[in-house]
């Protein structure tokens, strides 16, 4: 099972079911799904499936949620962390929004807002 950045970001919240358009509804919310699904997630994890979470874990608070479930469920994890520049990151999301196919554009100012609280993870 994956649940991905796209389905995390149009993730249905209680307000008037909205679905994030923008960066700044996405920061605002990010976090309200957890409740609805990390039971399910921990269940699914003790059943013995492997799943994938490619959802923000740019903060030590984040990724110690994440934490929870693993922990939760008695079961091993890995953490796949890109160590990319974030030139390189800008360029790509240019090449994206050029190319049209993605429902949000996204600006170098966007980009260095929305990453600004990130903290490399550690060992632990």
């Amino acid at each position: 099972m994956t649940v991905t950045f796209g389905a995390w970001r149009s993730f249905r919240v209680a307000d008037h079911g909205a679905v994030a358009k923008s960066w700044h509804y996405f920061v605002r919310n990010a976090a309200r799904p957890r409740s609805a699904i990390e039971t399910h997630l921990v269940d699914l994890l003790r059943s013995g499936l492997s799943i994938v979470l490619d959802v923000p874990s740019n903060t030590p608070s984040s990724r110690a949620w994440m934490r929870t479930l693993f922990e939760g469920a008695g079961c091993s994890h890995r953490l796949r962390y890109p160590d990319v520049a974030d030139e390189v990151c800008k360029d790509r999301l240019r090449r994206r929004n050029e190319g049209g196919g993605h429902g949000l554009t996204v600006s170098d100012q966007d980009f260095d807002h929305f990453t600004a609280p990130f903290v490399p993870p550690t060992a632990e």
